[in-house]
């Protein structure tokens, strides 16, 4: 299932290929540079089969507006992955996830020391790079989406003995996963040149689509074809998501069950699957919709067609 899902998207984003090669060399290059430790743990965690969609959102946003691609973008495409990265090994450590992206995850293989000082490394180094570009507005967009990664954690993790209301799920899903593809999409524009209307129809579409986005993660777990069932981590920490809360909706003690198998058993009883994908389309409509102050061309499509790719990956 993995591989068919990143053959697809390896299609979708070959507009871009070249850009996004680039970007991993450049990658490589920068933590080659430090101790023999912390060198393997970031390559490790940075090489380890991500998708590198938000430094996609940089090159697809830049070339929608026809700008040129320029050494700050590249540096923005860097600092997006690493702060993404350093969330990951972060959150793993915090959900106690035995995996990402079908390896170990940074705590298992090192040990969860190791694993919080390499986060902490990859979000300094991305703050490094983020100085070359030389621009405080940037800096200062860069410091709150950092800010609102936090708060989303520990609005996680003070939802689990409490059941949510929708809106403070949404809520939680923009800040842990829309606003770092809002710095990608909106920064590159910043860096391009674009006017302040065109980074707030940036932002609409990046804020849409990161929540769809994370909707569509939380249903992946239920296919009987998916291999890597993140939500267990979600299950065992009673932490709620669309799926959830619609099933309790119709089945209040869902929630309580100790055996994994069951949960997810009782889960496809209710109508809860098909509540979330109606969800995840209407924000990814809205996300469509958003892109209609841009004028057509093949990375206005592109975009299109990536947003069209997280919702059929769940079907």
């Amino acid at each position: 299932m993995y591989q068919k899902e990143k053959k697809q998207l390896d299609e979708i984003l070959s507009p871009i290929s070249d850009h996004i090669i680039k970007t991993n060399k450049k990658l490589l290059e920068n933590l080659s540079k430090e101790n023999q430790t912390i060198r393997e743990i970031a390559k490790y965690a940075v090489f380890s089969n991500g998708k590198r969609l938000r430094p996609a959102f940089v090159f697809l946003f830049a070339k929608m507006v026809n700008s040129d691609i320029t050494y700050k973008h590249y540096l923005l495409a860097q600092v997006t992955e690493l702060i993404h990265v350093a969330s990951t090994i972060h959150d793993d450590v915090v959900d106690n996830s035995p995996t990402r992206h079908h390896q170990p995850s940074v705590f298992k293989q090192w040990g969860i020391k190791e694993a919080i000082i390499s986060g902490d490394f990859l979000l300094a180094k991305a703050m490094t790079l983020l100085s070359q570009i030389e621009n405080t507005n940037l800096i200062s967009m860069f410091s709150k989406i950092t800010e609102e990664l936090c708060s989303g954690e520990l609005q996680q993790l003070m939802q689990t003995n409490n059941t949510p209301a929708l809106d403070e799920i949404i809520e939680k899903s923009k800040r842990k996963t829309a606003m770092l593809y809002i710095a990608a999409a909106k920064g590159s524009l910043f860096v391009s040149g674009a006017d302040k209307e065109a980074q707030s129809a940036a932002e609409e579409y990046a804020k849409n689509f990161g929540i769809a986005y994370q909707i569509t993660d939380d249903l992946l777990a239920y296919k009987d074809d998916y291999e890597e069932k993140s939500q267990f981590s979600d299950f065992e920490n009673k932490i709620f998501t669309p799926v959830s809360f619609f099933a309790c909706e119709e089945n209040p003690k869902i929630m309580l069950m100790t055996s994994y198998e069951e949960f997810q058993n009782e889960i496809k009883k209710t109508n809860a699957l098909e509540k979330t994908n109606l969800l995840a389309s209407q924000y990814i409509n809205r996300a469509i919709d958003s892109l209609s102050f841009f004028e057509d061309n093949i990375a206005k499509q592109t975009i299109i067609n990536l947003t069209n790719y997280i919702k059929e990956r769940t079907i």
